[in-house]
């Protein structure tokens, strides 16, 4: 059984990765261009610049025609253009090749001008004309395109050719390759789209990427993408330079590659955001996912398929204004400092996280595969008071099944359900953990920052009086069943930080406690608990009364389990 978690924790990750693309602010944990740029794609300036400066210092002329551009555009920075060119002027002369068609935009330095004056006169990308707007939007949409697509990836892109047609633009971006860090590359070859102008606020995109797509791996070896229907669309917001209303959709998907037989086959895989405004605050979902994937070696029967995948992130009351004047909103010559994930915290009152997998069997992979007929995870932040929220997790999955040689189908956890609830949380500190979190998991696939979000957690929730509440519990395998609830309150003089109760039954118990060698004599945990426990009204299980004490003591039924000198 434990083999398979990394299994599936690297689908749900790398899932993850294309969900929460958005509207997440969180300090900077690594030193890497592709982090920086990721915090680009996701609207957090101040978060890329920390990135980028450091590298930008040692001579990385990626990260200097970088800061060029967030000074030239005055994005997480007051706009300067002496600084623009500085930088750009030390990545043109290491014969970066975006640099130097940078410099040739900025012009000569105008003697006696203030900082910025020249680019109000003359913009990056030509933005004071419409097509230099659309030229600008373009290259923003292919980035998010990215982002959303290609975890870790650093998109590259030739030169943005625009012409009128009709009662719109046609745009063809020459050259599009998403390269990954361990060097494959996605080519693209050229992404057409066609713009409208349906008022002052948007552009209209439409989207349409090459029938046939070519990926090539670190030794060079081919791999086929074949789109058999595609319809993309994206309605970019031009005041705040961003997309919440797009939809990202492909069918009919084949992958062959050259070097091995077989192919992945996706039935539909599809990225969609409805986050429309209300006021000044938006409201809506984002989904991403993935139906009807299956994987074949040769002509043989299929070894794994994925009957439907999805993520759904959904916001209720975002105040996308505020998060934006947050991130943009400097005054002269001041940079943003501090946490970044600062402006996230308020703008924000009620989210939910929710994945769902369906009919997944994946057990002829070499006999480490497992099946699972559906699952569902969900985490529901909602605002109870100005300062404190309520954070729901849900969790459920029925069939599952291991092909590992090594696991009993007799624990094999069929059945699952549990529902969690964290009360009068301080909404700072739920805010902040949830971007972190999310962030993370986005970027690195695991969690990172546990060392420092963990210490924080334990001191606000203590403050805040919060408790937690396990209202439902069930497990239920072949030859084990149980079921729990219970309550713990934090308390900041407790030494564990936290005191409660836990009510458990648990069928089986003594069976597993046999199959281990393990009865009541034992000094084991498990030979204590059996000692220990008492049964269950039923007379089928036996029942446990679980006590966390002030002073760190573990009883069970009322008799010492744990003390703080034995933790």
């Amino acid at each position: 059984m434990r083999s398979k978690r990394p299994v599936l924790a690297s689908v749900i990750s790398g899932l993850l990765a294309a969900a929460i693309w958005f509207a997440i602010q969180h300090r900077a944990y690594a030193t890497d261009f592709t982090y920086g740029q990721r915090l680009y794609s996701i609207g957090d300036h101040a978060g890329a610049l920390h990135i980028w400066r450091p590298l930008a210092e040692q001579g990385d002329a990626r990260a200097q025609y970088s800061l060029a551009l967030l000074y030239a555009k005055g994005m997480g920075v007051t706009k300067d253009v002496a600084i623009a060119r500085m930088w750009a002027e030390k990545a043109a002369a290491q014969n970066f090749g975006p640099a130097k068609a940078m410099l040739t935009l900025l012009g000569p330095p105008s003697m006696g001008a203030r900082p910025g004056h020249a680019m109000a006169n003359r913009a990056i990308g030509e933005q004071d004309s419409e097509t230099g707007q659309i030229k600008a939007a373009v290259s923003e949409i292919l980035k998010q395109l990215a982002a959303t697509f290609g975890r870790n990836g650093e998109l590259e892109h030739g030169d943005i050719m625009i012409d009128a047609a009709g009662s719109g633009y046609a745009v063809a971006v020459m050259d599009v390759a998403l390269r990954g860090r361990e060097g494959e590359l996605l080519d693209m070859g050229t992404v057409k789209m066609h713009v409208t102008v349906p008022d002052e606020g948007h552009f209209a995109v439409g989207v349409t990427l090459p029938e046939v797509l070519y990926l090539r791996d670190r030794q060079k070896r081919m791999t086929r993408i074949a789109l058999g229907r595609q319809a993309s669309t994206v309605l970019w917001n031009r005041q705040y330079v961003t997309s919440t209303d797009f939809a990202f959709i492909y069918g009919d998907i084949v992958m062959t590659s050259d070097q091995q037989p077989g192919q992945v086959a996706i039935g539909e895989l599809s990225a969609v955001a409805e986050i429309r405004p209300d006021g000044k605050h938006w409201s809506g979902p984002f989904r991403f996912a993935v139906k009807d994937l299956s994987m074949r070696t040769g002509k043989a029967a299929p070894s794994g398929h994925i009957g439907a995948l999805s993520i759904e992130l959904r916001l209720d009351g975002f105040d996308l204004p505020r998060y934006m004047q947050a991130v943009h909103g400097l005054q002269p010559g001041q940079e943003q400092t501090g946490d970044p994930g600062e402006p996230f915290v308020g703008a924000i009152r009620n989210a939910g996280l929710f994945f769902r997998a369906d009919d997944i069997d994946l057990t002829q992979m070499a006999g480490n595969g497992f099946a699972l007929k559906q699952a569902a995870f969900s985490i529901v932040l909602a605002e109870t008071s100005a300062d404190s929220a309520q954070l729901r997790l849900g969790l459920r999955h029925a069939g599952f099944a291991s092909a590992s040689p090594s696991a009993d189908a007799a624990w094999t956890p069929a059945a699952m359900n549990a529902e969690v609830l964290l009360d009068r949380i301080p909404i700072r500190t739920a805010t902040h953990a949830m971007a972190t979190l999310g962030l993370d998991l986005v970027l690195f696939g695991e969690v990172t920052s546990a060392g420092d979000l963990l210490p924080r957690l334990r001191r606000d929730l203590a403050a805040s009086g919060a408790t937690l509440s396990l209202e439902r519990f069930e497990f239920a395998s072949e030859a084990l069943r149980a079921a729990a609830k219970g309550e713990l309150r934090a308390d900041a003089a407790a030494a564990f930080g936290a005191i409660g109760t836990l009510q458990t039954t648990i069928q089986g118990l003594k069976a597993i406690g046999g199959a281990m060698g393990i009865d009541g004599d034992d000094t084991s945990v498990l030979g204590r608990l059996l000692a220990m426990s008492e049964s269950d009204p039923s007379g089928t299980g036996q029942r446990f009364v679980v006590e966390l004490t002030t002073d760190g003591n573990v009883l069970v039924n009322d008799k010492p389990l744990l003390s703080p000198s034995e933790e």
